[in-house]
């Protein structure tokens, strides 16, 4: 994420130099604060000011920005590496790092199910209806699955770190009401979790319920059952989202 941030500098300050050179060039527009008319005189004065202020505000935005802070974007998130590179990059708060080892190995633990899950389906079922009905499921799933992840993240994210070190280093441990509230920020945490072993245990419930699909023409056809068994646990699910709400 730094990395896009940097490029964005160098454009800018790429292209307000690009554009004064070309203003202020004598083979080009010839922009001067001495000689000419007062008219170019003050249109030189007028750019000149105009860059500055580009300069210092365009700086200024991308240098504050959460992206550069944080060296991540959760919206520019895409798949479990971004969300186990980020949560790995929090491993230096020692006050969470319990909690950051229990996320880690939930996403990787979603992700082996995942895999076997669509190695199930795309075996047993010949139909794009049939792997609809599952895969509609799935993606119910893994979308509260991963919006609790972020929210451990966002949690983690506004730990003061050195704030944390110097309490303990210099005014002889924790003051009550930040103990109080750093405590909050860990239950909220293991809620959090709580949360997402259970999906973990509706994920191995779709899991099972795929794997009894397609052993005979029979077995493959979606009956009432199956379908009932697919709807406890989405209506399950849609609980999970409510409370997450």
């Amino acid at each position: 994420m730094k990395q896009k941030i940097y490029i964005k500098l160098a454009l800018l300050n790429l292209v307000i130099i690009i554009i004064n050179v070309i203003l202020f060039s004598p083979a080009f527009v010839g922009l001067s604060f001495t000689s000419g008319s007062a008219l170019k005189t003050a249109f030189a004065i007028s750019e000149i000011i105009f860059s500055v202020l580009i300069f210092a505000y365009g700086n200024y935005s991308l240098l504050t920005s959460d992206s550069l802070k944080y060296d991540y974007n959760l919206k520019d998130i895409k798949d479990d590496k971004g969300y186990i590179q980020i949560l790995r990059g929090f491993f230096k708060i020692k006050f969470y790092e319990n909690e950051i080892f229990k996320s880690i190995d939930q996403i990787e633990r979603f992700e082996r199910k995942e895999t076997s899950f669509k190695d199930i389906l795309y075996q047993k079922f010949n139909t794009d209806a049939e792997k609809e009905m599952f895969l509609n499921v799935f993606n119910e799933v893994e979308d509260i699955f991963y919006k609790n992840i972020k929210k451990i993240i966002s949690i983690l994210s506004i730990f003061d770190e050195v704030e944390y070190e110097t309490f303990l280093k210099h005014y002889g441990g924790i003051p009550e009401g930040k103990l109080e509230l750093y405590q909050n920020n860990i239950k909220d945490i293991n809620n959090i979790l709580k949360e997402n072993e259970e999906i973990l245990l509706s994920f191995d419930k779709l899991i099972s319920e795929a794997t009894r699909f397609g052993d005979s023409v029979e077995e493959s056809k979606m009956n009432e059952s199956n379908l009932k068994k697919l709807d406890d646990i989405t209506s399950s699910l849609k609980e999970l989202r409510t409370n997450i709400i």
